[in-house]
Formats: structure tokens, sequence, C-alpha cells
């Protein structure tokens, strides 16, 4: 009977795992035809070239060659947060079967459908093919040269050009044949037709995603890497520099500190006044400690999902993955941010546990939530494929509740029991130290403001290609650069907080713990205005939806930031702090 019982719990947990690898796996397939078998084409959203995130449905705004029957592919779920909607065409392809000019259907279009496609030709509206998992991209139509009165002109004919190596397909393209004239008010009859072409190639099947990379990631790669490495050696130096004169300048602290040990009538100054102060736990320990937690829980998170990336798990042709293994994997790093909120605040003397996991549990999800009922609402608003599904919204929503939720708590109570009280080198005052006014430039709102110009100095160029991926219709794939990237960015926020937090010591003024959290995380503010920056001066993207979108997912990535950033400021600017008041004697 155990026995049973045993392996029914082991088929239980690999049905688990087949089905979570069901969920993630979005391989790049491509199957083996025979000669004249049928293909499938599928045709995907449709939408404004400048403004990717503004997707339609491909019979939803322009009155194409319609099947009788309109036959959806199923969507995982990653595909769905990208706003993918498959419907199989009528376009008639059989494997390594060529095809002349061939009619697809002819279409007598009023004076109201030629005016929708006028101004979809004016806006630039792009739309996407798929076949055997291939993407291609084509322009409903072009406009003249004449910028007084430029006419628009229609692509009727598309010529597919389709690559194979033995029974496989390497490579499909589509380019558009001769356009039509379109006249506003003006009904016409339309023919729709296209061709296929087939050649022959040896460049080897497992490698056709190559061909679908960011071409200026692949083939002018060095430049990449030049630009990083010179943005860490600028950085390297600033962080030489700046360490260098802040252990200067706290050895001599210390000779002097050490000299003065021997004159019993000597008064103590500076940073030392505050040995009674400066471990005194915080208030807003319930804010600080989920602020924590969840900043680690972004961390091992990025670190995982760049992992994934430079191990190539997201392939050029999987569609949706990053989307559904970050999902995933944040349900799962759930409990990480539990334990550490529940070992700060425990540590750091809270007592209101329950509410300490509680907001654990909504200090990321909360306002992520908030962004995508509203932006959600856009897209509904606007009938756009963004617009997530029900089936969709519910699946994320059980996943919350029923993973995210319970691995916090159970983290929570974990780290609350593993917690050990605080072993501080000194002992705090009972009665608070008054911080006297100092200079604005050593008020912490204005080391906020410095500290984050470096650590983002040294991500501005990644951030632009990443924007380019993200908000064009770039892929992309550098993710080991990325990573070296991110490494650089932890390293920056270190020093910069500590040497923050060593000036406001020396200020005398000992409330160092959230100010850290500011220092490390203003971070998170140049991202956003970085982010406003480009979308109004470096970005063709335009248009309400597509800057709610834009505005919306990155005010989410700049408060990710602030969150990762400022909870790597707090945890140095503790151990530095630590570290400073143990090599002194207490009186």
């Amino acid at each position: 009977m155990a026995v049973k019982v045993a392996h029914r719990k082991k088929m239980i947990h690999i049905t688990l795992i087949a089905a979570l690898f069901s969920i993630v796996d979005s391989a790049p397939g491509g199957e083996l035809y025979a000669t004249g078998q049928s293909m499938e084409l599928w045709v995907n959203k449709i939408g404004p070239y400048s403004s990717p995130t503004e997707s339609y449905g491909f019979f939803d705004k322009l009155s194409w060659c319609r099947p009788a029957i309109l036959e959806h592919r199923s969507l995982k779920l990653g595909e769905t947060l990208a706003g993918d909607h498959f419907v199989k065409s009528t376009y008639n392809i059989s494997f390594r079967d060529p095809l002349e000019s061939t009619e697809l259907c002819e279409k007598s279009f009023t004076a109201a459908e030629i005016s929708a496609f006028i101004r979809a030709v004016r806006k630039r509206f792009v739309y996407d093919l798929l076949l055997d998992n291939l993407p291609m991209k084509l322009f409903v139509g072009e406009l003249s040269d004449d910028e007084q009165a430029p006419k628009a002109y229609l692509y009727t004919n598309i010529q597919f050009t389709i690559s194979v190596n033995g029974g496989h397909v390497v490579e499909a393209s589509a380019t558009p044949g001769q356009p039509i004239e379109l006249k506003e008010g003006t009904p016409a009859k339309v023919l729709f037709s296209y061709a296929v072409d087939w050649k022959e190639t040896e460049f080897p099947f497992e490698r056709r995603g190559e061909k679908y990379k960011d071409p200026f990631h692949v083939r002018d790669k060095e430049i990449h890497w030049f630009s990083v490495g010179n943005a860490l050696l600028s950085v390297l130096l600033l962080m030489g520099l700046l360490g260098s004169i802040l252990m200067r300048v706290i050895r001599k602290d210390f000779r002097e500190y050490e000299a003065l040990e021997a004159d019993d009538e000597s008064d103590d100054f500076g940073w030392k006044l505050l040995y009674g102060d400066v471990f005194r736990f915080p208030q807003g320990l319930c804010l600080l400690c989920p602020f924590l937690g969840t900043g680690v829980q972004l961390l091992i998170l990025s670190a995982i999902l760049l992992m994934f990336g430079a191990l190539e798990f997201f392939h050029p042709l999987s569609r949706g993955t990053i989307y559904t293994t970050a999902v995933l994997c944040y349900a799962a790093t759930a409990w990480i941010a539990g334990f550490t909120s529940g070992y700060m605040y425990k540590q750091m003397g809270g007592g209101a546990w329950v509410r300490n996991a509680f907001v654990t549990v909504f200090v990321f999800c909360g306002p992520a939530a908030l962004i995508h009922m509203y932006l959600n609402s856009v897209a509904f608003l606007y009938s756009s494929t963004r617009a997530l599904p029900l089936w969709s919204v519910a699946s994320i929503s059980l996943l919350w509740a029923v993973v995210t939720i319970p691995l916090t708590v159970f983290g929570a109570i974990l780290g609350k029991n593993q917690s050990r009280p605080y072993d501080a080198p000194g002992r705090t005052t009972k009665i608070p130290r008054e911080i006297p006014s100092s200079p604005w430039y050593r008020r912490p709102w204005f080391l906020a403001i410095a500290c984050g110009l470096m650590p983002f100095s040294s991500i501005y160029v990644e951030i632009y290609f990443i924007f380019g991926a993200a908000w064009g219709h770039k892929i992309f794939q550098v993710y080991e650069m990325l990573a070296i990237v991110f490494v650089i960015l932890m390293l920056v926020t270190t020093i910069t907080t500590v040497s923050a937090v060593y000036f406001q010591l020396v200020a005398e003024n000992y409330k160092w713990a959230w100010a850290s959290l500011g220092y490390g995380g203003s971070v998170g503010a140049y991202v956003f205005a970085y982010s406003a920056f480009y979308y109004y001066l470096r970005s063709p993207l335009e248009g309400f939806m597509q800057g709610s979108f834009f505005f919306g997912c990155m005010l989410l990535v700049s408060y990710a930031f602030f969150l990762m950033c400022g909870t790597v400021g707090f945890f140095s600017a503790r151990r530095f702090v630590r570290f400073l008041y143990s090599s002194v004697k207490s009186d």
C-alpha cells in the first residue's frame, strides 16, 4: 500500500512538472513536412508601426479576405500577455509546391471601407503573419512621395519566399507586389492575390532562429560590446576614485579618534557622537521590511531571468516565453520576500508580523494590479488585442491567490522563527539625540538626487537598446551584456549609497535606514525621467493608448528599480555602519 501511495505521489509530481513545462515551453517548433503537405498560415494582430502596443485583431479593423468561419489558435499565457491573436488565414500553401499569381479573393469595397484602408495606410499599419512558427511582417500599403497631397496605395499581392532544408522550413519572407491606388470616397473592386516561391538552402534547421535575431546585436555586436566596455571602464574609474577618497577619509577619522582616546577630557565629534543612536531601529517597519523583502525577491527574479536569457532559454521564435517565465518565477519566489520581510521585521523589534506579511503580499502586486486594471480598461476601450481575456486574468489571479499568498505567508513565518535579535556593537540610548541642521548639500534629499546619477549613467546605454526591443519591433538577445550591466549597477549603487550614508553620519544625522533606501532607489526616478525623454524625443510612439501603456509599464519598472537598488543600498549601508562603529571603542 505504501508503495502505491509513493508511486501515486511520484506520478503527481511528474504530471505537475510536465504541466509547468507545457505552460513555459514555447518551443521554436518547426514541423517535418512531406512534399505537397498543406501548411497553415496564421494572421496575427495589426496596428500602427510606430505604436506596437496599439494592436487589433486582423479582421477587426479592415475588410480583408475573410474565411467563412474564423479558426483561432490556442494561445499560451505569454502569447496572450504579448497581445497575440492568431487566426487561420485563407492562403493555401503546400510544401514545395510553387504558385504563380493565384487569386485569394475579389472584394467590392464601399466608400467607408476604402476610407478605413486609407487611414490604415496613412498611419503605416503593419500586420503579422506566421508560417511554421516563423514570423513575417507586412505593411498594409504605402504613401506616394508627394508632400502636398500624398496618395494612398494598397498592397493587394504578396510574394511568399520560403527557404527549405530537406523537409524543414528554415526561413519565410513576404514581399508586397505592385500596389493599387485608393481614392477617398470612391467604391472599388479589389482583387487580392499571392504567389509562393521555394528555395533550397544549406542553412541548418536547428539554427533557423538566428535569422530572426536583431541584426544590430548579431552583425554589429562588437559595437555593443564597445559601448558596454566604455561604460564599464568609466564606472570603474569613478568607483575607484570615490572609494579611495572615502577610505582615506575614514582612515583619517580613525587616526584622530585613536589619538583622542589618550586624552580623557577630549569630546567626541562627528559621526562618533551617534554611537548611542545609529543602531536605533527606524519607524515604519511595516512598510520598510516589505520593501526590503520584495526588493530581494525582485533581485533574485532578475538574476534568474538573466541566467535563462544567457543560456538562450528565450529563443527568438519562442513567442511570449519571457512573460510566462517571469510570472511563474515571481510566484515561485514569493517565499523569499516573505522570509526576508519577516526576518528583518522580527529582528528590528516588530510585533504585528501578520500585518507585515499582508503588506509584503501587496507591496508590489498591489501597484501592479492597479496599473494593469487601468491599462486593460484602455485596451478594452480601444478594442485592442492587448486587453487580456477573462481566462488570462483569472489564471493570473488564481496563481497569485493559490501560490503567491501562501508562499509569502509561509516565508514570513519561517523568517520570523529563524530571526535572531540584532547584535549591535554598542548600546542604544533611550532618548533619541537631536539632529542638528545641516547645509542643503548634506541633506538626505540632495544626497538621494546625487546618488541616483552615477548608477543610472552605468545603465542608460543598455536601457536604450532594451527600449528599442520592448517598444519597437526588435528582438533583444544579448542577455550576457545585460547581466554585466546589472552587476555594474549593483556595485555602483553600493559604493554611492555607502558614501552618502557616511556624509550623512558626519552631519550627525543617524536616521540612515530609510535614507539609504532612498539613496539606492533614486535610480528608479532617473529611469522614469529617461523614459519620458525617450518617449517624447527619441521614439515615434504616439497616441493615448500607446502613451498609457508606455508610462504605465515604465512606472512599474521604475518602481521595481527603486525596490531592487534601494534594497542593495540598505543592506550595504547596514553592513558599512556596523563596520564603522565596530572599529571604534564605545564609552
